[in-house]
């Protein structure tokens, strides 16, 4: 399951942040974790069977939505925290199905 939270401006990449995530990872699940934004109808037009918006009132930006999303599914194989500033330009496959506990990009650049 990929998870990001959200504290929307109208400038919010989002769209971009999906769209990137469903082109590269088409079956992963998706939960958008608001971070008590203002305005809330900005993820109508993203959700889908794979795509779940969670008004968790988040105040921990991504760590607080992972914590959220784990509470909130904790039965779930892995959580890849994504931010939501963030575009996937390739796959993370191998990363995802790898044996480690946890695997981090900071600033990361992944080319394909």
């Amino acid at each position: 399951m990929f998870c990001f939270s959200c504290k929307y401006i109208p400038q919010s990449p989002v769209k971009e942040c999906v769209d990137s995530i469903l082109q590269f990872h088409p079956n992963e699940k998706i939960l958008i974790c608001d971070s008590d934004s203002p305005v809330k109808d900005y993820y109508k037009n993203l959700l889908s069977d794979n795509i779940t918006f969670f008004d968790a009132k988040n105040q921990r930006r991504p760590f607080g939505a992972l914590l959220e999303s784990y509470k909130k599914y904790p039965n779930e194989e892995n959580y890849i925290l994504i931010h939501d500033t963030a575009s996937l330009t390739s796959s993370i496959e191998e990363f995802i199905k790898n044996d480690s506990p946890i695997t981090s990009f900071l600033y990361a650049r992944l080319l394909s």
